[in-house]
């Protein structure tokens, strides 16, 4: 398998539609600065869960993926391009690294 590394340039704002999904919040754990809250409830063992939006890509990030179909190698194989984000592609780590330590 080839390998392309993608450097996420540009996401859109956190709350906004093109760059979040659904995730998980458990008891205990504080996601406000992460995500925006749209479910809170309690499960079928009397734990408190919910859901929020979080992002999918942050600038910065380094996603190795799949030359032939430009998704995420491992877990839990994102594909950039089916979100609203901009990113540089590069054949080699070492390139992708200094991208990425000129956007953080």
């Amino acid at each position: 398998m080839k390998y392309e590394f993608y450097v996420i340039t540009h996401t859109p704002d956190l709350l906004e539609e093109g760059n979040t999904a659904h995730d998980s919040m458990f008891n205990g754990y504080d996601f406000s600065n992460k995500c925006e809250i749209i479910h809170v409830g309690f499960s079928d063992i009397g734990k408190s869960i919910g859901t929020c939006k979080t992002a999918v890509f942050e600038k910065g990030e380094i996603v190795i993926c799949n030359i032939n179909n430009g998704r995420e190698v491992c877990y839990p194989g994102r594909k950039p391009s089916k979100w609203d984000v901009e990113y540089d592609v590069f054949d080699n780590l070492d390139n992708a690294v200094k991208r990425s330590q000129e956007l953080i």
